[in-house]
Order: structure tokens, then sequence, then C-alpha cells
């Protein structure tokens, strides 16, 4: 994500390298950040929205079919204040589905930072399992919304047909 334009507040993503994304912005690092969640590499990441699905599909009409393969990920407090977050345990959990819409490829990770973090905890790496590799029409990522939690992601690798 660090070839979208810098952005200091939640942006919106539509459209970026060949996929679609629903309920996701993006912001670029702040000059100080205390706590919270470390970007993977700088200066720019996602994070999904406070509702809705969120969601990855190929950018039609350009690619029909994509498989994702890893991310790092983790999770702030909703403060309000993106220079000042507070890293929170946080479960998500990945669908992948297929051109039918069926359901065909399932995994959860956890990212658990320290209970008491002084300094931006490292980012949590989820290597997707081999039903991933098909070829996807759509993947989603659940995570308690109804939490304060707020899901940041950086470095997804993925492919598109």
């Amino acid at each position: 994500y660090d070839e979208l334009p810098n952005s200091l507040v939640a942006t919106p993503i539509v459209n970026n390298k060949g996929l679609t994304y629903f309920n996701w912005v993006y912001a670029s690092k702040q000059v100080v950040q205390v706590g919270g969640v470390a970007f993977k590499s700088s200066p720019n990441r996602i994070g999904g929205g406070a509702s809705g699905e969120l969601a990855f599909t190929p950018q039609d009409p350009f690619f029909s079919f994509f498989s994702p393969q890893s991310f790092f990920f983790g999770c702030t407090v909703r403060t309000g204040q993106a220079a000042a977050a507070l890293a929170t345990r946080c479960d998500i959990t990945v669908r992948g589905y297929d051109a039918k819409k069926k359901k065909v490829a399932e995994q959860s990770f956890a990212f658990k930072p320290p209970l008491s973090p002084v300094v931006s905890v490292d980012m949590t790496p989820a290597a997707l399992s081999p039903a991933f590799s098909q070829k996807l029409k759509k993947v989603t990522i659940e995570y308690p919304t109804q939490s304060l939690a707020v899901l940041v992601i950086d470095n997804m690798a993925y492919r598109l047909y």
C-alpha cells in the first residue's frame, strides 16, 4: 500500500493493484507514533472500517480471480487519535469464496500483543493455507467490530488471474 499517496487521515481505498476493496481505508504513518501497532513497511497500511463486511475481490474487468497468500496484521484500540493508539488483542477469520459464492477456504489468526507495551508492537504474520491458493472470487476478513478494536493490515501478497 506504500504506492498510494500519503494521507494522514483515514482515506477510503476502492481499487488498488488489481483488487477492489470493500469497507477499507488507508492512512500514512504519523511523524510521531506512541504505542499501537508498528507499520510493517512505510508509509501506508490499510484498516478495517467500523461497520460492514471487510472484503476483497478481483478488479473487474481486468481480473477474474485472485489467490491471497499472506499478510501482516494487528489491532489497535479505537481512540480517534491515530498517533496515540494502543495495541489490543483480536481474533480474525479469513474466508475465501469461489465463483459460485461457495466458501472453499477458512482460516483464523490471533493478534496477541503484550499486556503493557511501551513501544509499538510488531504486526503478526498471517500465512494462508493451501486452500486459499485456488482461484477465488471473493475473500472476507471477519473480526469483532462491536469491540473497540480497529484491524490494520500491511504487505498483503496475492496472485491475480
